[in-house]
């Protein structure tokens, strides 16, 4: 009898062998259970239950959905850990659910900034603009950017109390706002504050402050430093207490002006001109450069010769005001609106003994070996040598100063002709009496239209003056009397520069020492005709005094009479 016939067994995959976990130790349990796959699951003691909880695992194992092929050069075909194909399993209920991944964040598009510029500068109302900005804000995050369109909004609507809150508009208050500017105030170099000062009680925006702290952050370095430099120094100190008080004058309150300082004793106040800083700075140097050298030449002169024939000469020397206004016209408005007068005609240069100013004008800077510009520069050094006379004539030992000591305005007239005689060498300026414009006066002056040299001596004030110009101009019979008036007056300072020249440098300089002497008289304040009388007694004894100081000028025009050049100094 055939034996009953029995259901084949198929054999489970390796895989899914039952495994007995083999008795020792927790760790070493656990570590072969991982190996195979199977649940970490703590065994208890009793084997049947573990045999039942392991068969009734691999019973659920066997039924679970087989696990996708591994592609050939997969990790798991390579050898790679079961964990990989575990890993593999455990994602695979995630994808039969039809579970999607988050979608990604969208990316914000770029703040368009060319785009919104636009649309502020095209924005009618403060509501729009406004809007604008608070796009900016959530948008951008430029805080400079959201202001732009909230300043679009005050234009529109000024007094717009968003746009004001938005943008933190107040009124600026200098001494709060600008650390410091406090202590600067009422010193000599508060000029220097004004550009801030004006800003007061101005409504500016939080960053239109900011900006203008900053400025004044920057400037208060320069102006710490013109503080310390200025601290023991009269030149720079004189300058500065100038400078604080002439915005508060008649004529100089719109003046358009920079200081050069390079030329001291001599500070150049020196009007600009153009719109731009590039033409306003080329006037100034161009001031500079055509004066400099001129100055420089005449205070050695003043400091070898004319300085130490005072008394008492300063130890320091003075500061000296020069005003290089830009032409014509606003040296006759300086007239009008700070001398209250007209500005007398043909007059190139002037000084003022109240306020001891200088002044000229020169349109033109740009060739200081022009003709015009040596007339100006001749002009200048003459008031100059007046503002120097006014700093060395003491009658009372150096106590005081003042150009009134000087009884004579022959010798004042005189002396400021003789000292401003400067001219161009090839490649600097000198001393040169016989290059002065007056050697050229005297020889076009027709014959006998003159004040006879021993009354020209005589005269004391410009009274005088006038007096004895008119008396001649009755007198001739050549040019119509007014005429001849101003040529007499006119020739009278040529008269005086060529009897100083003469009396230096005429019969081999015999009479040099006389001439310094009565200087020292004058300075002293012991000046006068009687003085002029006793010292020059030997030269007025001379028959023909007035012929023989011609002849010396004519023997110069002619070039008979030569000299070399030479500084001026003082007799030994």
């Amino acid at each position: 009898m055939a034996s009953p016939s029995r259901r084949p067994v198929r054999r489970a995959p390796v895989e899914e062998e039952e495994i007995v976990p083999s008795r020792g130790s927790g760790a070493a349990r656990r570590k072969a259970a991982a190996k195979q796959g199977l649940p970490m699951v703590p065994l208890a003691i009793g084997g049947g239950i573990v045999l039942l909880i392991v068969v009734v695992v691999l019973m659920m194992k066997r039924h679970a959905p087989a696990p996708e092929p591994t592609p050939i050069g997969s990790a798991a075909a390579n050898g790679a850990s079961v964990n990989a194909v575990a890993t593999k399993q455990d994602a695979a209920p995630t994808a039969a659910t039809g579970a999607s991944a988050p979608p990604p964040a969208p990316v914000a598009a770029p703040f368009d900034r060319a785009s919104y510029e636009a649309k502020v500068a095209a924005a009618a109302t403060a509501v729009e603009a406004l809007a604008l900005g608070e796009q900016a804000e959530r948008s951008s995050k430029e805080v400079a950017l959201a202001e732009l369109a909230y300043q679009k909004a005050l234009a529109l609507e000024p007094k717009n109390a968003a746009a004001r809150r938005k943008l933190d508009v107040r009124a600026i208050d200098p001494q709060a706002d600008f650390p410091r500017l406090d202590e600067i105030q009422g010193s000599a170099q508060t000029y220097l504050l004004r550009p801030f000062l004006k800003l007061k009680g101005k409504e500016l925006s939080r960053s239109e402050r900011a900006a203008e702290v900053a400025r004044w952050t920057k400037e208060r370095v320069a102006i710490d430093a013109r503080i310390a430099e200025a601290a023991d120094d009269p030149f720079l100190n004189r300058i500065d207490r100038l400078r604080n008080d002439l915005g508060n004058k008649p004529f100089f309150q719109d003046f358009n002006y920079e200081v050069i300082e390079s030329t001291r004793p001599y500070a150049l106040f020196v009007e600009l001109k153009g719109d731009t800083l590039t033409e306003r700075d080329a006037r100034r140097e161009a001031v500079e450069e055509a004066y400099a050298p001129f100055l420089a030449a005449y205070d050695q002169t003043i400091h070898t010769y004319l300085k130490p024939l005072s008394p008492a000469p300063p130890k320091e020397d003075p500061t000296f005001i020069v005003f290089i206004l830009l032409n014509r016209e606003s040296y006759d408005r300086f007239f009008l609106e700070f001398e209250d007068t007209a500005g007398p005609p043909g007059m190139r240069a002037h000084y003022t003994p109240v306020e001891k100013w200088a002044f000229t004008y020169s349109p033109q800077v740009s060739n200081p070996k022009d003709p015009s510009f040596i007339e100006g520069t001749q002009s200048l050094l003459h008031e100059l040598t007046h503002a120097w006379v006014d700093r060395l004539a003491t009658g009372d030992g150096g106590k005081t100063y003042s150009i009134r000591t000087v009884f004579t305005h022959w010798f004042n007239e005189g002396i400021a002709e003789w000292m401003s005689c400067q001219a161009w060498d090839d490649e600097k300026v000198l001393f040169r009496p016989w290059k002065s414009m007056r050697m050229q006066e005297l020889a076009q002056r027709p014959a006998g239209v003159r004040i006879p040299l021993k009354r020209a001596l005589r005269v004391v004030h410009s009274g005088d003056l006038g007096s004895e110009a008119a008396q001649v101009a009755r007198e001739q019979k050549v040019v119509d009397p007014a005429q001849a008036t101003m040529i007499c007056m006119s020739g009278f300072y040529a008269d005086m520069w060529l009897f100083i020249f003469w009396l230096n440098f005429g019969n081999d300089r015999k009479y040099k020492h006389l001439f310094e002497e009565y200087v020292r008289k004058e300075f002293a304040g012991n000046g006068g005709a009687e003085t002029a009388d006793r010292i020059f007694a030997e030269v007025f004894a001379r028959q023909n005094l007035e012929q023989e100081v011609d002849a010396f000028q004519q023997g110069i025009a002619k070039g008979t009479i030569r000299f070399e050049d030479a500084p001026l100094e003082l007799e030994k």
